[in-house]
């Protein structure tokens, strides 16, 4: 019995990461409130409830390119995703034009990379961005300063209580911005980490405050 309690007890401690336990985390509240403006609290606040994701590391550890023959990855390369990717290219020409003309990035090779990871947007992911990126940056040595860097984030951004004061600015940034042919990112993620019961609502409500917010500031 007390060899079988002591086993529970090191198998809970390797899935479960308090991240306000460690020292690392501290210092880049630190560093973020020093070099950002953030306030402490609130990234105490996040980090109070972001959790280790045991399989994000099993992931990185064992990616597609390197357990996966090519044989094995083609076959998700179907035919309904290829149609799909006809559709995708249709609806977003405007955009994937836009992009050809800026970045020189051939709009197959954008499609296709969208198509695989997230089946043209329909798949959104199960794991929250911050459990993901506190995993990656602190449960993760071998890139442990890339991950970092992708927390910190390295762009432009104000913090936003609620997503629709987030989407407000958006619209003030984008007719600034416009004048120098800048791109601004839609992305609601770090407007709102638990704000919302899952993506799919998330991105609901998202898009309905683009529509609102555009057709009266644009």
């Amino acid at each position: 019995m007390n060899i079988k309690v002591i086993l529970l007890i090191l198998f809970c401690s390797q899935t479960y990461a308090n991240y306000l336990d460690r020292d690392e985390v501290h210092e880049f509240i630190d560093y973020m409130s020093a070099e950002h403006s953030f306030e402490k609290s609130y990234l105490v606040d996040i980090f109070s409830k972001a959790e280790k994701q045991q399989n994000i590391i099993d992931s990185m550890n064992r990616p597609a390119e390197k357990v996966v023959t090519w044989d094995e990855y083609k076959s998700r390369v179907s035919f309904f995703r290829i149609q799909n990717g006809k559709i995708f290219l249709r609806t977003y020409k405007k955009w994937f034009d836009k992009a050809e003309d800026v970045f020189g990035v051939p709009r197959e090779v954008i499609a296709a990379i969208i198509g695989l990871e997230t089946n043209y947007g329909g798949y959104k992911g199960k794991i929250r961005v911050i459990d993901a990126l506190s995993t990656a940056a602190f449960d993760y040595p071998r890139r442990r300063t890339f991950f970092k860097k992708q927390l910190e984030g390295k762009v432009s951004y104000s913090i936003s209580k609620k997503l629709e004061s987030a989407i407000i600015q958006i619209i003030k940034d984008y007719k600034f911005y416009n004048r120098k042919k800048c791109f601004i990112l839609l992305s609601p993620a770090a407007a709102s980490f638990d704000q919302f019961k899952n993506f799919e609502i998330r991105g609901d409500k998202f898009k309905k405050l683009c529509k609102k917010y555009a057709r009266k500031f644009i």
